[in-house]
């Protein structure tokens, strides 16, 4: 069936994403050009440039695509845990195997951070990204520690937040120590936090 110029168009975009993520975890995001991008992917520079208008939002398109993987990927294991704590250590654990997964996305990530932190405008986009992605999974515990009689001492983003980031500083250490019980130290660690945070409510 002969695709119609707006389903090539958007073929194309998915086309130009996926390469980008590719070509960015392998050289990383100051080392990839769009030139490198627009030759993995069949294209020509010019549609990169007509898509996205350049680098920095070729690579948001390719956030805003692994936060959406990765979001099912949590919220998945949260539906399959039987309670509040069971919960947290899933989601912590498919964090925990999605980081082993993709090795490079952590620093290329960090790297990215960097860059747009300079920048008001990407800082603001990057930003915005991250906290949806955060106020995505809390909501979910949210509703998991309602149900199950678990009050919260801080507010459950803040939880998360603080969660996610010993995720991504366990996930930088991991380019150094690759042998280290990293997976140990994020279950354990990443319960500990929650827990510290948390308690049963009495009502």
């Amino acid at each position: 069936m002969r695709l119609t110029r707006q389903e090539r168009s958007e073929q194309i975009r998915a086309e130009l994403v996926e390469a980008a993520y590719g070509v960015f975890t392998d050289r990383g995001f100051h080392g990839a050009s769009l030139e490198d991008i627009s030759l993995a992917a069949g294209c020509t520079t010019g549609a990169v440039y007509s898509r996205f208008g350049g680098k920095d939002a070729l690579f948001l398109a390719v956030l805003d695509e692994h936060i959406e993987r990765r979001l099912r990927v949590y919220l998945d294991a949260a539906e399959e845990a039987p309670d509040f704590e069971s919960a947290c250590r899933e989601i912590g654990r498919a964090a925990v195997a999605a980081g082993r997964l993709e090795p490079g996305w952590t620093p290329l990530l960090m790297e990215f951070w960097m860059h747009a932190a300079r920048r008001e405008a990407l800082r603001t986009a990057v930003l915005e990204r991250h906290e949806r992605q955060l106020d995505v999974v809390a909501e979910r515990l949210e509703e998991i520690a309602a149900r199950d009689g678990v009050a919260p001492r801080r507010p459950v983003p803040e939880i998360v937040r603080a969660v996610t980031a010993l995720a991504r500083g366990l996930g930088l250490e991991r380019q150094l120590a690759p042998d280290a019980p990293l997976d140990e130290i994020y279950t354990e660690y990443a319960w500990a936090i929650t827990s510290a945070f948390t308690e049963r409510s009495t009502t």
